[in-house]
């Protein structure tokens, strides 16, 4: 059988919500024989407001945590991963940017409740990337 995914996106954020979307993207990529993306896009809000891009030492302290999820995807018997690091709106970094420049065939995102004054303002990342996503977009509990 012919596997229907190529290429996973997850989407992590640092809460446990992210990481129930990490280790069930993961065995999806393994069972799928499937390339692994794992994104994780910084708010503005969510960074130093005083400096436009991202520091070097902001780079490096979320660099390091995505290379832990590489390195963890890897061992867990994930072939292909490729880690990201963004600044910028994760909706539609996660639903339109990332999908194109990837060829994504399934995104992966956790049900997180962690920014509840910002989801009232503008809705949860994971809804607005069910809505507009061109691919099948798993959302963890």
């Amino acid at each position: 059988m012919k596997s229907r995914y190529k290429k996973i996106l997850v989407g992590i954020d640092g809460t446990k919500e992210s990481d129930k979307a990490f280790y069930e993207a993961v065995e999806m990529a393994k069972d799928h024989e499937a390339d692994l993306i794992i994104a994780w896009v910084n708010t503005e809000m969510e960074r130093n407001p005083a400096h436009k891009d991202m520091s070097d030492r902001e780079q490096l302290i979320y660099d390091r945590k995505v290379s832990k999820k590489e390195a963890e995807a890897k061992s867990l018997g994930v072939r292909t991963v490729t880690p990201i690091v963004a600044t910028g709106d994760p909706r539609k970094y996660l639903s339109k940017w990332l999908p194109k420049e990837h060829q994504i065939d399934l995104i992966i995102l956790g049900a997180t409740t962690k920014k509840v004054f910002a989801n009232l303002l503008v809705g949860s990342t994971a809804k607005y990337v069910v809505e507009y996503a061109t691919c099948p977009v798993l959302v963890i509990k």
